[in-house]
């Protein structure tokens, strides 16, 4: 592949360079303290991802995810459903009212997970970088 910039072959896809990029990092620690009170023991774990900036830069589209409108949307369903039982039925239906907004969320990351980000990430895939120029480009083939 050559660069359409500069005429460069030192060009790599999106993919690879994210690859390269990013790596997983998985840890254990145990540690033990002798104090006045007595012996201590602790673990820990952590876990996490590494990335360089040219894995930022290439990182893929991601989709959107569901779970802080879920969990919105059945706070205030109880909220609204609690306001019922009391006898409040205008706070009621306001609080049900509020739950229309994480509702529609949900449906809109629906709508973009499924048309949308396939569509990106499709020309995420096609997507070289220059290393010569620093040039980004589509794979036109």
């Amino acid at each position: 592949m050559k660069c359409p910039e500069c005429g460069s072959e030192h060009c790599q896809r999106y993919e690879v360079i994210n690859a390269y990029g990013t790596s997983m990092t998985h840890s254990t620690g145990v540690g033990v303290g002798i104090g006045s009170s007595g012996v201590g023991l602790g673990v820990g774990r952590t876990r996490g991802v590494n990335t360089t900036k040219m894995g930022a830069l290439t990182d893929p589209p991601r989709q959107l995810g569901y779970r802080r409108s879920i969990f919105f949307l059945i706070v205030w369903c109880f909220i609204g459903f609690g306001m019922l039982n009391d006898k409040l039925l205008t706070g009621g239906f306001f609080f049900l009212a509020c739950a229309i907004v994480p509702a529609l969320t949900i449906l809109r990351r629906m709508n973009y997970n499924t048309k949308r980000w396939p569509v990106l990430y499709e020309e995420w895939k096609q997507k070289w970088f220059c290393n010569q120029c620093g040039h980004s480009f589509v794979d036109e083939k």
